[in-house]
């Protein structure tokens, strides 16, 4: 299967990749970077293009070109940087999906994987959040997201494109997200492995969703795999646990017990995390592309302290 990954050299499509191509697929990168954020021997299987999601015709040529029959849609700036930089989020953002859904339906691909957030909801939610609560963003983020998913269901019932959307809380990761109110989720082992301490801008007992980035990533295969009858809807949330930073300080501290963790709550962080709610109502993965996690917070831990030690090694020696 030829498989284009918009946006593949982040975070998400840079791991996504490796088992894309452990499995046989023709992976299609179209990205305006150069080097992927986690290297493998993988990503050198793939072809890349460098190419602008703004620009329309390069996006319908490497899919028709690459006779493409999927596409993984993760290309977008993300929250901290939006709202930053206002006017190229909203470009890339909303440019970026309309151009990669027209050039899903001239190029006739048969399957459309949209990464979309839990940011799309907004604040002040209930906890658990059922998955049909009305979405009302205060991110630019969040709300080109909603736009996104709602385009996409537009050319679903249009065109018949198998457009998907997954919505995901806070991705740990060794190298997790950079700027935002959820950072402290992988910030935290980062800074207790490179300098010995932590200071968290939240509560002890502020909480919020996090799902592991592997498991994220499988969500992406398992979503991508499922028959279409199996679908009862376009857009779905995942969900692995909440997390609070006292939790977290328990198991970094069981694993590192010299790290030195503060707190010192920063007032609007604190309002925003407390606004987002403990759980998410995931059923509908669940019962129709059997999304399941498989990291607890004390396998998570494991992996995400080993990974970091020995990229930091490496790059001592």
């Amino acid at each position: 299967m030829n498989i284009l990954l918009t946006g593949g050299l982040g975070n998400l499509g840079s791991r996504l990749l490796i088992p894309l191509v452990r499995r046989g697929d023709r992976v299609v990168i179209f990205d305006l970077q150069d080097k992927p954020f986690i290297p493998s021997d993988e990503f050198n299987q793939c072809k890349l293009i460098r190419g602008d999601l703004t620009d329309r015709e390069a996006v319908i040529e490497a899919v028709k070109k690459e006779q493409i029959d999927s596409i993984f849609h993760l290309g977008a700036i993300l929250s901290a940087q939006a709202e930053n930089e206002r006017d190229k989020a909203w470009t890339i953002n909303m440019e970026g999906i309309r151009n990669t859904l027209e050039a899903a339906r001239l190029g006739e691909v048969k399957r459309f994987i949209f990464s979309s957030t839990l940011a799309t909801y907004g604040g002040g939610l209930p906890s658990p959040l059922d998955i049909d609560s009305p979405m009302w963003p205060v991110s630019l983020y969040g709300v080109t997201k909603v736009a996104g998913e709602l385009l996409g269901v537009y050319y679903h019932n249009r065109f018949g494109l198998d457009f998907r959307a997954i919505r995901f809380p806070s991705v740990v990761a060794p190298r997790g997200m950079v700027g935002g109110a959820g950072r402290f989720t992988s910030e935290v082992f980062l800074e207790a492995i490179k300098t010995g301490s932590y200071e968290f801008y939240l509560r002890p007992d502020s909480s919020i969703p996090i799902v592991y980035i592997a498991d994220a990533i499988k969500s992406f295969l398992l979503i991508h795999d499922a028959p279409e009858q199996n679908l009862t809807r376009r857009s779905y949330n995942i969900h692995a646990r909440g997390v609070t930073p006292a939790e977290l300080e328990t198991v970094v501290k069981a694993r590192m017990p010299h790290v030195k963790i503060t707190y010192n709550p920063e007032p609007v962080q604190t309002a925003m995390v407390d606004s987002w709610p403990h759980s998410l109502d995931d059923r509908h993965a669940r019962e129709d592309w059997g999304w399941q996690e498989t990291y607890d917070l004390d396998r998570m831990a494991d992996e995400v302290i080993e990974t970091l030690k020995k990229e930091l090694n490496s790059t001592d020696e």
